[in-house]
C-alpha cells in the first residue's frame, strides 16, 4: 500500500490548527527594551529566554497581588501559594495554562561599554576558574520575543486567562526576567496588542505600550479584584511577606517615577539605577539628607545586595548557620522606554514583619574586627519602618543625581 506524505503533512497541519484554535490563550509578541541576561547550565548567558523563568517571575508576582489585596494571613506565603497553584499548578497539581517561548536572536552585538554596568563588572570579578571569557558572561540584545500561552485542555475554565496573560505583559514589562532583573535587565514589552482575547488585554497592552506604568498597574489590579472578588488593601506594615506596590498614595510602597531624569538610552538607563544602589552614592545620599541611622550598616540587608566577603558582612546570631543568605530585594528598579529615552521607576515590593524578625539575629562585622549588633541600632518596629522609608527615599535621590551626572559628564 503506497504511503502519501503529502496527506501526512496535511492532517498533521489540521491537527495543529485545531489545537491553536481550541487551547491558545494569547500569542504576545515583544520587544526588549533592556538586554536579556539569563544563564544556561553551563553559566553562561543563554541566547534562549527560558518559560520557566517567565512562570516563576509571574507566580511571584500574583503572589504578591494576592497578598496585598486578598490575603487574610500575612505570616508566609501559604495562603497565597494556594491560590495561586490552583490555576499555575503546584506540587500537588498540574497547571491549567502551559507557557510556550520562542527568542528572536541574538540581535546586534552591544558596546563593550556594558562591562562596566556594577552589575555586570561583579559577575566578571566573580566567573574564577570557570574557564569562561567575558563574552560568555555578558548580557545580549535580543531581536524579539514571541510568548504562546494555551490552557492544558480545550474545555478549561477561562476565568483566570486575564490574570496569567495580563500578569505575563506586566511581569516582562515592568519586573524583568533573568540575571539583574531588579536591577534593570530583561525586559520586553509588546510589539503589538494581540488582536484576539479580552478588551482588558488589548487595554492593558496598549497602556503598556504607551509607557503608562502606574494606569497598567491600576488596571490589572482592578481586574483581579474583579476575578477572585477582594476588596481590602493590606498594609506593608503588617505582613511578613512582600506586597505589590500601590499606585496610589504617599507612602513608601507607592510606584515613583524618578524625577527630572529621562536616560538617552538602555545603557544610560541601567547605569543611573544600579549606581544608585552602590554603598558609597547612598550613604552620600543620606548623610546629606540627615538621616538619623548609618546606612553603610543596614541598607544592603533591605536591597538584596551582597552581604559577606570572607569575614566581613552580615551573619546571623543564635541561628544554625551564620551565613545570612541573599534575599530578594524589596526594591525593583525598571527602566521603561519612552519614545526615544527612558523613563526610571521604583517598584516597592514592601513588607517589614520580616525584616524585624531577621534584624533581632543579624550582626556586621566589619574589615578591622567591629561587630555591629544591628538591633542596637534599630530599637524597634517604628523605627525599622523609618528606616525602610528612608532608603527607598535615599535609592530615588540617588538615581535622579546620578542620571543627572550622567547628562553634565557626556554632553
Amino acid at each position: 500500500m503506497s504511503f502519501d506524505e503529502s496527506l501526512v503533512k496535511e492532517a498533521r497541519s489540521e491537527a495543529l490548527d485545531l489545537f491553536e484554535k481550541r487551547r491558545l490563550v494569547a500569542r504576545l509578541r515583544l520587544t526588549p527594551t533592556t538586554p536579556w541576561w539569563g544563564g544556561d547550565y553551563s553559566v553562561k548567558t543563554s541566547q534562549n529566554v527560558d518559560e520557566d523563568e517567565i512562570n516563576g517571575r509571574l507566580r511571584w508576582f500574583l503572589r504578591t497581588v494576592y497578598n496585598r489585596f486578598c490575603a487574610r494571613d500575612l505570616s508566609d506565603y501559604s495562603e497565597a501559594e494556594r491560590f495561586v497553584g490552583s490555576f499555575l499548578g503546584s506540587t500537588g497539581s498540574a497547571s491549567k495554562y502551559v507557557f510556550r517561548a520562542n527568542t528572536l536572536g541574538p540581535g546586534e552585538g552591544l558596546l563593550g561599554q556594558l562591562r562596566r554596568l556594577p552589575r555586570v563588572r561583579l559577575t566578571m570579578r566573580s566567573r574564577g576558574n570557570l574557564g569562561l571569557s567575558e563574552e560568555d558572561l555578558l548580557p545580549l540584545n535580543l531581536r524579539g520575543l514571541e510568548l504562546s500561552i494555551y490552557r492544558t485542555r480545550a474545555d478549561e475554565d477561562p476565568k483566570y486567562d486575564d490574570l496569567v496573560v495580563g500578569g505575563s505583559l506586566i511581569t516582562l514589562a515592568f519586573l524583568g526576567v533573568g540575571r539583574g532583573a531588579n536591577r534593570g535587565f530583561g525586559r520586553f514589552t509588546p510589539s503589538e496588542c494581540p488582536a484576539a482575547g479580552s478588551q482588558f488585554i488589548r487595554e492593558l497592552c496598549t497602556y503598556i505600550r504607551d509607557s503608562k506604568v502606574t494606569e497598567s498597574f491600576r488596571l490589572y489590579y482592578d481586574k483581579f479584584k474583579e476575578v477572585t472578588g477582594c476588596g481590602s488593601v493590606n498594609s506593608w506594615e503588617k505582613s511578613a511577606v512582600p506586597l505589590a506596590p500601590l499606585v496610589d498614595g504617599k507612602g513608601p510602597d507607592v510606584i515613583r517615577a524618578i524625577p527630572n531624569c529621562t536616560a538617552r538610552d538602555s545603557y544610560e538607563a541601567l547605569r543611573a539605577l544600579q549606581e544608585a544602589f552602590l554603598k558609597a552614592n547612598l550613604r552620600w545620599v543620606m548623610a546629606g539628607r540627615g538621616a538619623r541611622i548609618p546606612s553603610a550598616e543596614v541598607h544592603s540587608w533591605l536591597l538584596g545586595l551582597p552581604r559577606q566577603v570572607k569575614n566581613t558582612g552580615y551573619f546571623l546570631v543564635g541561628e544554625e548557620s551564620e551565613e545570612a543568605g541573599r534575599r530578594q530585594s524589596m526594591l525593583v528598579a525598571s527602566p521603561v522606554r519612552v519614545n526615544n529615552g527612558y523613563r526610571l521607576y521604583l517598584l516597592p515590593f514592601l513588607s517589614l514583619k520580616d525584616h524585624a524578625r531577621i534584624y533581632n539575629m543579624l550582626e556586621h562585622r566589619g574589615g578591622s574586627g567591629e561587630v555591629t549588633r544591628v538591633s542596637d541600632l534599630i530599637k524597634d518596629e517604628e523605627d525599622l519602618k523609618n528606616v525602610i522609608s528612608e532608603i527607598v527615599d535615599a535609592v530615588a535621590k540617588a538615581a535622579e543625581r546620578r542620571c543627572r551626572a550622567q547628562h553634565v559628564t557626556t554632553r
